[in-house]
């Protein structure tokens, strides 16, 4: 409690964001894990329905013969899914890919300065979902990091985990391009693991979504992702284990090097 109370005043007080930028943090101490976990839908009564689970993987792999960081990620019942690189020391975004159950998917190409998107249906921003496949190539006039493009638990694990400070970082949104996210790491606190295992972790906040993270300096990073909506319900995803398994391997290809590119 009293580390909430401090960091509270401290956020208070108007402490001006730290502004991060792709180069600033260090992706090169990541180490590979296998793990897997749930998605809770939690009623304003406080009735708990588990609604999916879903298993992740980290591994390094060479692109080019440049080496990055894949994350590999599959949803059950779903079988939606999502597959990113990232540069190994940087995690400058390289590319990202998004899958959904209902056919649409996402796909996001990182440059210096802009990124190039296609996609389809529900992962399409709200004026292109009409069913067809488009193409959209998205300015930012600087690098930028990847967070709805699937990366998101995992780059906030990266950023500096002080508490009570503030950062500003550059991610890519599909429809509105260039957003400096704001993070708060608001307080350094126990957890429970889904498996009942307690877990100390940061808690993290993202003002403009609302989204609260419990993240961790080990594998799998972050271990918690909880958000309320207006009507007073919430939802939690949160890790099955505390203790991720080492796979140095990979999971099967992504879904476009196998001639599935596009159907979902």
């Amino acid at each position: 409690m009293p580390v909430i109370a401090l960091t509270l005043s401290l956020f208070a007080a108007g402490s001006a964001p730290v502004q991060l930028r792709v180069g600033d943090l260090d992706a090169s101490k990541l180490k590979p894990y296998v793990s897997s976990w749930r998605v809770l839908e939690i009623s304003p009564d406080g009735t708990s329905k588990e609604v999916q689970r879903s298993f992740d993987q980290l591994a390094t792999e060479r692109l080019n013969g440049r080496l990055v960081w894949r994350q590999h990620q599959y949803e059950i019942p779903s079988g939606g899914g999502f597959d990113g690189r990232s540069d190994f020391k940087t995690f400058a975004p390289v590319d990202a890919f998004e899958r959904a159950a209902d056919g649409g998917y996402r796909k996001l190409r990182y440059a210096s300065d802009v990124v190039h998107l296609e996609c389809r249906s529900s992962r399409c921003p709200p004026d292109l979902r009409d069913g067809a496949v488009h193409s959209r190539r998205i300015a930012t006039g600087m690098a930028t990091f990847d967070y709805w493009g699937g990366t998101y638990g995992l780059l906030l694990a990266l950023v500096p985990l002080k508490v009570g400070r503030s950062y500003q970082v550059p991610v890519l949104h599909p429809a509105r391009g260039l957003i400096q996210l704001r993070v708060d790491v608001e307080a350094k606190e126990t957890i429970k693991a889904a498996n009942g295992a307690s877990i100390a972790a940061y808690r993290l906040r993202t003002p403009l979504t609302g989204w609260v993270y419990h993240v961790t300096d080990r594998p799998p990073y972050w271990v918690r992702l909880e958000y309320s909506r207006p009507d007073g319900s919430r939802q939690v995803t949160e890790r099955l284990d505390d203790k991720p398994h080492r796979n140095a391997g990979v999971w099967p290809p992504r879904r476009e090097e196998t001639g599935a590119r596009g159907r979902g």
